[in-house]
């Protein structure tokens, strides 16, 4: 049973890296194509 949870929260943290990574390059792409950085830091903030 502690095992199957810690697995869920590795899989859980390894999920939430993915996404950080993933809204950070969609980040960048934005705002190298509209230069609207304080709109980008704000929705990175709020995922």
């Amino acid at each position: 049973m502690f095992l199957k949870g810690l697995n869920i929260k590795s899989l859980n943290i390894i999920n939430q890296v993915t996404d950080n990574i993933t809204a950070r390059d969609f980040s960048k792409a934005v705002e190298a194509k509209a230069g609207y950085k304080l709109f980008n830091w704000q929705w990175f903030e709020s995922y």
